[in-house]
């Protein structure tokens, strides 16, 4: 459980919420409100569900044990001291000939066929107000109060700290014009929303909500109705000036809910917008025939990247061939291939190399399994293949070791504990019929019906 005294803990101590060090309740009224959006009481409930999350996962973590022998494995994977030469097999995908088919095309299609997946794309009506700023009578008592009342209420913002930590908060007049611009534009977008907000109360008053009640109610308001071009939800609609606000509200419309066929009112570039759905094209995996231009560079690019990859293990293969049966060193055999040691690296996992060396996140992933004399499998990179030889691998120094167990056994139970604890939630929704969470609030809902 989760007391009220511990959510105003958090909330006080937030910094956001802070004014000259102290928490200011006004201002976290109107940051939560303006930029999330919702009531505090809706806030303050989600951060307790946040807050049960977290002790469920901070039980999980120390509910969570690893062996002593598989804790001195982890260790000696991430601590041990690598002695590595690199070696670089260039890039040579321009340079490699293949000859594709039919059949490549077809396999790499099958093979690949949500890389050519066209997303569903809609079309709508839609109304559109521009939005303008209201006229502002800056010599009557009641603007020249809202003026005051904004100024007092967002004094924060007209605030500036100097060199000794001080608030200094600019004189009123020194900033009236900027809120009077800010209220004109505050006041146009309400007028302009309420007359949008109106036409909207108007579709849903409509009983017999025919197929084209959207174009009739729009007449009647004497508002021109447009059409849009298909667009994708995350795309942008063609010859439309507009924000992502207007693809979320076309593509919250229910098609099978003639209620929710048309939009609240929407604001969006300066705009405010109510649409309807018109058409709905749903997604697709076109046939081959209608994209093969598409997908022959694609075929041809993953043979030639299959080609490369078939040489780099055959150099790797080579490579091991002399170095255990004609008894050479590294150096030695892959100089006999034409290849040249591009830099020696020592270093640990957990440490690391080089700051100058790029492709170190590759190297670490490929050093924890290998021992001294064995050598990597072919890893890729931008400039081609790279390969690690193990010169020497010996375990770190006790003392040094002892001072980060601490902080290694910190990462594995985290780890560790992420794992049960995704496996858990998956369980708990699994038990009221709730699939593929993608939200705090259902796995916190799910807590809650058990």
């Amino acid at each position: 459980k989760t007391s009220d005294e511990e959510v105003a803990k958090i909330i006080h101590n937030d910094k956001a919420f802070h004014e000259n060090g102290v928490f200011n309740p006004f201002k976290y009224r109107k940051l939560i409100e303006d930029q999330l959006h919702v009531d505090v009481a809706m806030f303050e409930n989600f951060l307790k569900e946040e807050i049960i999350i977290q002790k469920m996962r901070n039980f999980l973590e120390n509910s969570v044990w690893v062996s002593p022998d598989e804790m001195d494995k982890r260790i000696a994977s991430l601590t041990d001291n690598f002695a590595v030469k690199i070696a670089y097999l260039p890039n040579k995908s321009n340079n490699v000939k293949v000859k594709a088919t039919r059949k490549d095309y077809e396999e790499y299609y099958n093979a690949n066929s949500n890389l050519f997946m066209i997303p569903e794309t809609r079309s709508v009506y839609y109304v559109s107000l521009p939005i303008e700023k209201s006229q502002l009578d800056t010599n009557s008592i009641e603007v020249s109060s809202e003026i005051q009342s904004f100024y007092d209420e967002n004094m924060e913002k007209y605030s500036t700290t100097d060199t000794n930590g001080y608030s200094i908060t600019k004189p009123l007049e020194e900033v009236k014009n900027e809120i009077i611009e800010e209220l004109s534009w505050k006041k146009g977008i309400t007028k302009t929303k309420n007359q949008a907000a109106d036409f909207v109360l108007a579709l849903a008053n409509i009983s017999n909500k025919e197929s084209n009640f959207f174009q009739r109610a729009a007449e009647k308001a004497g508002f021109n109705v447009y059409t849009s071009e298909y667009f994708a939800k995350n795309d942008k609609v063609p010859h439309m000036e507009v924000d992502s606000s207007f693809n979320e509200a076309a593509f919250q419309l229910d098609p099978d809910d003639i209620e929710r066929s048309y939009s609240d009112t929407v604001i969006s570039s300066n705009k405010v917008f109510v649409m309807a759905l018109r058409d709905i094209r749903q997604s697709r995996i076109p046939p081959l025939e209608e994209i093969i231009d598409k997908v022959t560079p694609l075929a041809i690019s993953n043979l030639q990247e299959r080609a490369i990859l078939k040489e780099a293990e055959t150099t790797r293969q080579n490579i091991i061939k002399m170095i255990q049966e004609k008894k050479m060193t590294f150096d030695e055999a892959i100089k006999k291939i034409g290849m040249n040691v591009y830099t020696s690296l020592t270093g640990s996992v957990f440490s690391g190399f080089s700051e100058d060396f790029k492709h170190e996140e590759e190297l670490r992933s490929e050093l924890i399994s290998l021992r001294k004399g064995e050598l990597s499998q072919p890893i890729k990179t931008s400039e081609g293949f790279m390969f690690a030889y193990i010169e020497n691998r010996e375990p770190a120094d006790f003392a040094n070791v002892q001072m980060i167990i601490p902080q290694i056994m910190s990462v594995i139970d985290r780890y560790r504990a992420s794992l049960l604890y995704k496996q858990w939630t998956e369980y708990l929704l699994s038990l009221i019929h709730i699939s593929e969470p993608t939200r705090l609030l259902s796995i916190s809902y799910a807590v809650f019906c058990l």
